[in-house]
């Protein structure tokens, strides 16, 4: 199974390819990237695969829906130097930096290994681990706008290590992030303040002289686990959907970009369970 494999595919739409010749794009469109990132994905001991999505933060979500989620990402900022900057940011900033990255090797893979000290935790090692083509695979999803113009969605596959703790660990890390909020500088002992100092989602405000979280740390509550099949599940029935989507839904432009993304995790799986199988046959 080949790794760090780039797919590009044309208006979100899971039937049409992409066949318009390059030099024609170049010559009538232009393409602007206006979002990037990170979808993690684990490995388990029986060689299925599962998704780390982020539950949004019910602040942030334009739907009814209690159970709403997505990869980690968003939109790319003025400051960001390229869109692998964009994906390395809004990675950290929405899972908190507890998301456990590995470099993939599809060669050398076994489920549960460990790659500790391989951990991207700062923007800029993220950045160095995507330079690196540590991840998968990458998917670029575009659409037509107006004016001949095009928008593209960069989507980064990469394997992470799978925690168990890891939805209790968000939580406990975002509700006392959340508890400094507005608290006054001069309340605070000396701990309290090295703590905050070292957190790059929390600043003190100035003008107020008050603790204040950065609107980006807080648009997810929660990060969970869910399979490969059963999120692809919710993509394509869409006459199920609703009864699916009391447990896991998606905005509209989230499911139609993944049905261009899982697919080649969906082919990965197939090739992780052929080799178990075998294994298994091997020392039976």
């Amino acid at each position: 199974m080949t790794s760090n494999e780039v797919i590009t595919s044309k208006s979100m739409s899971p039937s049409q390819p992409c066949t318009q010749k390059k030099e024609d794009i170049q010559n009538t469109t232009t393409t602007i990237n206006i979002k990037a990132s990170i979808l993690p994905f684990v490995v388990l001991e029986n060689g299925t695969i599962a998704l780390c999505l982020g539950k949004i933060n019910h602040q942030f979500k334009w739907t009814a829906s209690d159970h709403l989620y997505s990869d980690l990402g968003g939109r790319k900022n003025p400051t960001d130097r390229s869109v692998r900057h964009t994906a390395s940011r809004e990675f950290l900033e929405e899972g908190l930096g507890l998301i456990k990255l590995k470099p993939h090797n599809s060669s050398s893979r076994s489920p549960g290994s460990s790659f500790h000290d391989h951990s991207p935790r700062t923007v800029d090692k993220v950045i160095r681990f995507l330079d690196d083509k540590h991840y998968f695979a990458k998917v670029v999803t575009t659409k037509d706008v107006k004016n001949n113009k095009k928008i593209s969605v960069t989507t980064y596959l990469c394997e992470a290590e799978f925690d168990e703790g890891l939805s209790v660990k968000f939580k406990t890390k975002r509700n006392k992030l959340l508890s400094f909020i507005d608290k006054k500088v001069k309340t605070l002992h000396s701990k309290q303040l090295k703590w905050i100092n070292e957190q790059p989602g929390l600043y003190v405000d100035s003008k107020t002289n008050r603790v204040k979280l950065k609107t980006c740390y807080n648009e997810m509550e929660d990060l969970s686990y869910f399979s490969l099949d059963l999120v692809m599940y919710s993509c394509t029935h869409k006459a199920q959907y609703n009864r699916v989507a009391t447990r896991l839904a998606f905005l509209h432009n989230c499911r139609l970009r993944f049905l261009k993304v899982l697919p080649a995790l969906e082919k990965y799986q197939d090739y992780i369970k052929t080799i178990t199988n075998h294994d298994k046959n091997t020392f039976s």
